[in-house]
């Protein structure tokens, strides 16, 4: 709350309750914010005008001046808060009896400028204190900042600036080139004082020179641009043992020579040892079994050689030729053996083999015929039967099999699955059946109908097919799930619009819309002032879930429902029906004034005075 003195040269600043006071000057503390809110229009004081640019946006100001003849009362200086509501009170413009009479000035009185000058936040101005028309101000930025509109502005002959106050903005540095073959990241947008831009290369290429820069605060960039150069992957000769290096966009290939392998041809190729044949021996052409040596074979005496004799380490790694082997004399080789008997070389006989012979037949060489059955060939109380006089065949009982019966046969041997069914012997002797989905009991032996055990749902319908289950469910309204065991969230879409609320049901949802906001999705702004809600010419302004009417002279109330008709033509009158409110006639017109916050309006002086002074009688 502002109070001035008579000749308004002092005056003393005290705020309200729940405020502290920021600064001197007019006792107002103006901080940015980033808002487009607007306060409620105000208009000029009778007799007098009112000056300010975009004056009813956040923080903006408004100046308060009479005619000629009259005197400023109240506050000169209104400012747009915060919460939308302006500082102080409407001041009001009273003839001035020690005024000269109007037209009368002194000669060549210039006006002064307004608004005042007054430092831009991170700046200062320079300038006269009461300039006039034709002087100048001058504008500049502290350190990190410059300015944005004009750095020198003129008084007019109106006493108005010629130009707005410029502002001071943080310096901002401009967006590099990248080099070529690269690029620039920025750590900060937008990029400001000490923002970094970091310099990066394609593949295939490396940074010549710094590889971060700095935004200085003169908007600038430290050091200089660098390079992005194509990399010489085989200027290092990475290929070793004699390869060839060959560039590559991203590396390089080595062409390695024969014996040598490896990224680099760093690895000499070895064959794997090449073992001595038994009872033989092996000679080697050099030390290692490195590609091009070679090893020899022999065998003891009593012994023949197969396979090569001479083997050469290949640049595959490998050995070429067939592996040595060492054997004795073959005494088969004139087949001893009769009547179909099988020679088997053996030094542990003295005629240095052995006969195996068919059924039927016994002897050194098989030479002996005998009854194919008399020697009990068949296993495991198999039954011998002789077919022919060379021949015979076992009949096995149930659990054996094979030529001899001499195989223990398992469960699943038997083929007790039925219908494709996977037969699994269990270790306690028995079987288990793994049947397809579509079948069932111990052998595979019935249909199987996925949709018998009800597996849908909330009366959800089951469809049996050719599925991953086998089935699939139609799932009713509100449902869904393989077996229809999920609601459905209606409210997942967000379908509410304006920040409505939105919430699931059964089968659809409902919205629960905020102040202002109607229909079934939120989507309808609600008209508070379609009903003529302001009476007597009122003009409506929409609110969240209400209306605010702006009255014309005369009228007052919530809807501009209550007038008042002003008993002389010009005065300050009582508001009968609120204490902190009056009315001021001018040319018999009445306009409804508020009291500072705090004070109410006094019928003896006519004017806004602290509460236990004036009272509501």
């Amino acid at each position: 709350m502002v109070h001035f003195n008579k000749d308004m040269r002092c005056l003393a600043v005290r705020c309200v309750v729940g405020y502290t006071l920021l600064a001197l000057g007019l006792g107002v503390s103006i901080r940015s914010a980033e808002t487009d809110e607007h306060c409620p229009p105000i208009s000029a004081p009778a007799s007098g005008r009112m000056v300010g640019k975009d004056a009813d946006k956040m923080y903006g100001m408004v100046f308060f001046e009479c005619k000629d003849g009259y005197k400023l009362i109240g506050t000169p200086v209104r400012v747009c808060q915060i919460d939308r509501t302006w500082t102080g009170s409407q001041p009001i413009c009273k003839p001035d009896r020690d005024a000269k009479p109007a037209g009368i000035k002194k000669k060549n009185e210039p006006k002064t400028c307004q608004p005042s000058l007054k430092d831009p936040e991170h700046g200062k101005v320079n300038g006269p204190r009461a300039p006039t028309a034709g002087a100048k101000a001058e504008f500049s930025c502290g350190d990190g900042f410059e300015l944005d509109g004009q750095d020198v502005i003129e008084c007019g002959e109106n006493g108005k600036w010629k130009d707005a106050f410029p502002t001071c903005k943080p310096v901002e540095c401009r967006k590099l080139r990248p080099p070529d073959a690269g690029d620039i990241e920025y750590d900060a947008d937008p990029i400001g004082i000490n923002a970094k831009a970091k310099y990066l290369c394609d593949p295939g290429f490396k940074l010549v020179g710094p590889g971060v820069r700095t935004c200085e605060r003169d908007g600038s960039w430290s050091g200089n641009s660098p390079n992005c150069e194509a990399i010489d992957y085989c200027a290092s000769k990475p290929c070793g043992n004699g390869g060839s290096c060959l560039k590559q966009e991203q590396g390089f290939i080595c062409t390695c020579n024969e014996g040598f392998r490896g990224d680099k041809c760093e690895e000499r190729i070895q064959c794997n040892e090449a073992p001595s044949p038994v009872n033989g021996f092996k000679l080697e052409s050099g030390a290692g079994n490195f590609v091009g040596n070679m090893v020899t074979f022999g065998c003891n005496k009593g012994f023949n050689l197969k396979g090569s004799e001479k083997r050469t380490c290949q640049s595959t790694g490998e050995w070429d030729g067939i592996a040595a082997t060492c054997s004795k004399e073959d005494f088969c080789g004139v087949m001893p053996c009769e009547n179909g008997g099988k020679c088997v070389n053996s030094q542990e006989t003295p005629v240095g083999y052995t006969c195996t012979c068919l059924a039927g037949f016994e002897g050194d060489r098989c030479q002996t015929k005998t009854s194919v059955c008399a020697s009990k060939p068949c296993k495991n109380q198999g039954e011998c039967v002789e077919i022919g006089e060379q021949d015979f065949k076992c009949t096995c009982p149930r659990d054996y099999g094979g030529t001899l019966c001499e195989i223990q046969l398992l469960p699943c041997d038997h083929h007790p699955c039925l219908n494709g069914g996977s037969c699994i012997n269990t270790q306690t002797g028995g079987f288990v059946c793994k049947c397809p989905d579509d079948l069932r009991g111990e052998r595979c032996e019935t249909r199987y109908n996925p949709c018998m055990s009800f597996p849908c749902l909330h009366d959800g319908k089951c469809l049996v097919g050719n599925y991953p289950e086998g089935f699939i469910c139609e799932c009713p309204t509100g449902f869904q799930g393989v077996h229809c065991d999920y609601n459905v969230d209606f409210c997942k879409a967000n379908p509410c619009q304006n920040g409505g609320i939105c919430k699931s049901g059964f089968d659809s949802f409902q919205c629960i819309c905020r102040p202002g906001y109607g229909g079934e999705i939120c989507s309808t702004v609600i008209d508070h002032c379609a009903a003529g809600a302001c009476l007597n010419g009122g003009m409506c302004q929409n609110g969240e879930d209400s209306f605010l009417c702006s009255c014309k002279p005369g009228f007052h109330g919530q809807r501009c429902e209550n007038g008042f008709t002003c008993p002389d033509e010009y005065g300050t009158f009582p508001d009968p029906a609120d204490c902190s409110r009056y009315f001021h006639c001018s040319t018999q017109v009445a306009y409804h004034k508020n009291c500072p916050a705090g004070l109410h309006f006094s019928p003896k002086l006519l004017t806004c005075d602290w509460p236990n002074e004036a009272g509501c009688e």
